[in-house]
């Protein structure tokens, strides 16, 4: 039976529930030519919570259907929330399966960043960007690196934010060694006033950081 109790909702209308029955039952492989902007309006309608398990199906979708990463990715830019947040770990789910998927986008991705208000959608989008290892073009390194480092320094900012700047400066140190320096002073500063979790990434990221970068031996 395709009908599960756990999407109430799929029973609103006739046309509801032969969505849902497309789209989380065997038949779906059947109808790959349906209009795309079908699947975009499934998609908007299907983000009504934050489940795992409706994660993981959108995810599988996006799997079987590269081309639909463009249309998730559109909903992250509408920078709504409870919406766009789910979309963002969509696509941070996507990325950490398929980190291709996300290289067309990221000139786009990093532009976008200063832009969004939503917590969740900037940590999704610097979490698909760590885990995507896209070449990237010197201005797009030099947008991304200097949005960290403000993101890093401000305590106003989400605490998930800010340890995922952590994460991509200490990247960038290694090919950039001088800019350790100035990671380190933030660094030192993170550890002294903010919270006990930051204040033990940013710990072990200072220990890395002098194990690591041959100017602060």
């Amino acid at each position: 039976m395709f009908f599960r109790k756990s999407y109430p909702d799929a029973w609103t209308d006739g046309v509801s529930s032969f969505r849902f029955i497309l789209f989380y039952s065997p038949l779906l492989p059947y109808f790959r030519d349906l209009p795309p902007v079908l699947f975009m309006r499934e998609y908007e309608r299907k983000l009504f919570d934050s489940s795992r398990a409706i994660a993981d199906m959108l995810t599988d979708d996006i799997g079987q259907h590269p081309e639909r990463f463009e249309e998730m990715l559109v909903l992250c830019f509408r920078d709504e929330y409870p919406l766009s947040m789910r979309a963002a770990r969509i696509v941070a789910l996507c990325t950490e399966r398929h980190p291709f998927l996300a290289h067309p986008h990221v000139s786009r991705l990093i532009s976008e960043l200063p832009t969004l208000k939503t917590e969740g959608v900037r940590r999704g989008i610097l979490k698909m960007l760590l885990d995507a290892h896209p070449p990237l073009h010197e201005d797009d390194l030099g947008l991304l690196t200097d949005l960290c480092f403000r993101w890093l320094a401000n305590p106003k900012e989400a605490m998930a934010v800010r340890y995922y700047c952590i994460e991509w400066l200490l990247r960038v140190t290694v090919t950039y060694p001088e800019l350790g320096m100035e990671l380190m002073e933030i660094l030192q500063e993170v550890g002294k006033s903010d919270s006990a979790g930051l204040q033990s990434a940013s710990k072990k990221a200072l220990q890395e950081l002098q194990r690591s970068n041959p100017l602060l031996k």
